[in-house]
C-alpha cells in the first residue's frame, strides 16, 4: 500500500505542473516571451517575489550533546527579464538550544 501511495504521488507531482502550464499559457497570450502594447503576456505579471518561513536545524556530532537552531527568514526575487531573475535570502538562528 505503501509503494502505491508513493508511485501515485510521484506520478501526480510529475504531471501536474506541465498540465497547468500548458492552461496557464493558453490562457495568458499563448507561451510567447513577448506581447505586444495591450497584450497580456507570459511575463506580464510575473516581476516579484517576496516570502517568509521558519526554520529548525538540529546538529549532533559524535560524543557531545545536541544542537538545535531555530530561526526566522524572509526572500525576495525580482525578474528583470524573462530569463534572468535576481533572488535575496537572509535567515536569522537564534541562539541555540542545548538537549
Amino acid at each position: 500500500m505503501k509503494r502505491i501511495m508513493f508511485v501515485s504521488t510521484t506520478i501526480l507531482s510529475l504531471a501536474i505542473p506541465p498540465l497547468q502550464a500548458q492552461v496557464y499559457s493558453s490562457a495568458f497570450g499563448g507561451g510567447g516571451q513577448t506581447s505586444q502594447p495591450g497584450e497580456t503576456g507570459r511575463y506580464t505579471l510575473n516581476h516579484a517575489e517576496v516570502g517568509a518561513y521558519g526554520d529548525y536545524f538540529s546538529i549532533a556530532p559524535a560524543n557531545t550533546t545536541a544542537h538545535n537552531y531555530v530561526g526566522v527568514g524572509g526572500r525576495l526575487g525580482f525578474s528583470i527579464h524573462p530569463n534572468v531573475g535576481i533572488e535575496g535570502e537572509m535567515n536569522y538562528d537564534f541562539a541555540p538550544l542545548h538537549n
